[in-house]
């Protein structure tokens, strides 16, 4: 990487170092640290706070970068050491940047933090086809583009589709759990500063569906009681997965569900991104009423009332949009 280190001199040497580790293939944590993982949603401005007061005290920020780039670590790094041009253009390179990334960087700004990303790099041989597949998803309301005029093949192509998300998270996760071991030795070996103190505190920031991430570090820190490891919900408990992502976290978590369980839930994601659009009624009951005041239940709560022929109606709709655009 003697290009990236010429085009880069605001970086910190450690950084360079750290993102320049290779993966092991016998995960390990270095010893003396105290590891945060929050899990939380990172894409609105509300969702930050909460990680804030873990952000400001840490001493090794590990963001969720998917497709990460030794230029995006390098606006990173001078963003924490107080360049306010690095941070505008980290989130240039965003595009339209989350709100809850403007917040994020706002936080990290001169707060002299260091930064190692542990996600799937943007030169990984699987980068394309997982950022195609993510694209997907967010931008065409997670299953329509796979949706036909049959009804049982449209849940067969969602359960499908659900079947390759579990792959996917599964490869990113064996990565950020062999890769996280070498980059934080390496950044803290590098680094004067760090390898100075006697204990490092650690800040892993996921979505919450990366729960099965936790568990494996979890027994790491367990074998070294040097390393202490805790873990912090921004949602309230207990947590509700949609049933797009139940499929997948059955498949990863070796729970078998039946054909018929599989398509319930596929129809229900179905009626999901009905909901998102607005373009299946709402089911209101008496008991949403409090002190005469409308107050509707979470969305896959109301979900699961939608009538089997609203779905399938709107799914016949779905159908024949993806026919006229040629999906």
């Amino acid at each position: 990487m003697e290009i990236f280190r010429k085009r880069t001199a605001g970086i910190r040497h450690s950084e360079v170092a750290a993102i320049e580790a290779s993966p092991s293939d016998e995960p390990y944590l270095p010893d003396n640290l105290d590891i945060t993982v929050f899990f939380g949603g990172h894409t609105y401005k509300n969702e930050f706070p909460p990680l804030k007061p873990h952000l400001v005290v840490t001493d090794i920020f590990v963001p969720e970068l998917p497709e990460w780039t030794p230029e995006q670590v390098d606006l990173l790094s001078r963003t924490t050491q107080g360049d306010k041009k690095a941070r505008k253009e980290f989130l240039v390179l965003h595009g339209e940047p989350f709100p809850f990334a403007v917040a994020e960087t706002r936080a990290m700004l001169g707060s002299n933090i260091r930064v190692t990303p542990i996600d799937i790099p943007a030169g990984d041989s699987r980068a394309d086809e997982i950022a195609e597949h993510f694209s997907q998803r967010a931008t065409h309301s997670g299953v329509l583009p796979v949706v036909v005029h049959s009804l049982r093949k449209s849940l067969d192509n969602i359960i499908a589709l659900a079947d390759k998300e579990a792959q996917i998270e599964s490869y990113r996760e064996t990565l950020m759990f062999q890769s996280i071991g070498p980059r934080l030795e390496s950044l803290i070996q590098s680094d004067s500063e760090l390898s100075s103190k006697d204990r490092l505190s650690i800040l892993i920031q996921l979505g919450t569906y990366h729960t099965y991430l936790y568990h494996l570090l979890s027994d790491l820190a367990k074998a070294d009681p040097t390393v202490t490891i805790k873990r912090v919900f921004q949602e309230q408990k207990p947590i509700i997965f949609n049933h797009f992502d139940r499929i997948t976290r059955a498949e990863r978590a070796g729970i078998t569900l039946s054909t018929e369980e599989k398509r319930e839930l596929a129809l229900r994601s179905i009626g999901r991104a009905g909901l998102s659009l607005n373009a299946i009624p709402l089911v209101i009951e008496n008991k949403d009423y409090s002190s005469g005041r409308l107050v509707l239940p979470a969305a896959d709560a109301m979900v699961d009332r939608f009538p089997v022929e609203a779905i399938r109606k709107f799914q016949k709709e779905i159908a024949n949009i993806n026919i006229e655009e040629g999906c």
